[in-house]
C-alpha cells in the first residue's frame, strides 16, 4: 500500500517534504513527492541519503543518536 509519508528532506520543485512510499519498499520502489508528484528518485537512493542525514544530525545532537538506539531495540524485542 502507497503511503504519504513525512522526511528529512524537501522536494527540489515545491518543497514539500511529504512524499508517496510503499509501506515495505523495495529497493527499487519509486518515490515521488506527495505535493506534486515529482520523481524523487528510487527507495535505495534516498534511503542512504536520508540515512547519512540522520547520522549528521545525531552528530550535532547526541540525543538523537540516542533515541534511534532505542528505536532499535524496541524493533528488535
Amino acid at each position: 500500500m502507497n503511503t504519504v509519508r513525512k522526511v528529512p528532506m524537501e522536494c527540489s520543485r515545491c518543497g514539500s517534504n511529504r512524499v508517496h512510499l510503499e509501506d515495505s519498499p523495495a529497493d527499487d520502489d519509486i518515490v515521488s513527492c506527495a505535493e506534486c508528484d515529482e520523481f524523487l528518485g528510487v527507495w535505495f537512493m534516498l534511503r542512504d541519503r536520508l540515512e547519512v542525514s540522520a547520522r549528521k544530525r545525531a552528530a550535532i545532537d547526541p540525543a538523537l543518536m540516542a533515541q534511534k538506539v532505542v528505536q532499535q531495540l524496541d524493533a528488535s524485542a
